[in-house]
């Protein structure tokens, strides 16, 4: 998972990456760290052991904040996709606002489970609905953001607010309101990884795309 995700980011080029995750983890990150020599890598260390432990993908990402003196880009661990980040890139260097990836996934009832977006003719956010009952539209956001160097501390000032801090979309919901952020459909094929049962199908499906790739 994180091999194929370092893949994406390594195209759009990026000085340094933070790999988030607790210390159950930690020792799995440092064997794969050593196997990446291609990568400049540090793992960050949140101390968990447990899952009712965990601070929230937002407060995680808040703690790496002081850590940031720089334009980031910010990619989920459990998501796979098959476009390039390169269009969201070109994107948030004409706009220098925050811009996340979206992707429609063409079903109302699986919206339901996802941050649904409604855009303006710009690609300005004008609608961000975390988990809707009745979704408005079928575009969704992924945990591909590209945040502009004046919004990275705003993620220390998110989790003084009162809310649920473990989804990162909430960081977005909230975002939108206090800035201009945009989002582009990132198309291709794009999956979040939730369940063992989810990555098993995915990487049965990633295994022929890659097959069908080699014999072109």
């Amino acid at each position: 998972m994180i091999d194929y995700v370092i893949d994406k980011i390594l195209e759009v080029g990026v000085d340094e990456v933070l790999v988030s995750t607790n210390l159950k983890f930690k020792q799995d990150f440092e064997n794969w760290m050593r196997s990446r020599t291609d990568v400049k890598a540090r793992i960050i260390v949140e101390p968990a052991l447990r899952e009712e432990e965990k601070p929230g993908a937002a407060v995680a990402l808040a703690m790496m904040s002081n850590m940031i003196q720089d334009d980031c880009l910010v990619v989920a661990g459990d998501n796979l996709f098959t476009s390039s980040m390169k269009p969201l890139l070109d994107l948030f260097r004409v706009r220098s606002n925050a811009v996340i990836g979206l992707y429609d996934v063409a079903n109302r009832q699986l919206a339901k489970q996802y941050s649904t977006v409604t855009l303006d003719s710009n690609h300005r956010i004008v609608e961000f609905v975390e988990k809707p009952t009745n979704p408005r539209s079928t575009l969704v956001g992924t945990c591909i953001y590209f945040l502009p160097r004046k919004t990275v501390p705003r993620l220390g000032e998110f989790i003084h607010f009162k809310g649920n801090h473990d989804s990162p979309g909430r960081f977005i919901q909230w975002l939108y309101k206090q800035e201009p952020v945009y989002g582009l459909n990132i198309g291709g094929e794009w999956w979040d990884i939730g369940t063992i049962d989810q990555y098993e199908r995915v990487n049965v499906l990633m295994t022929r795309l890659a097959s069908e790739s080699s014999q072109k």
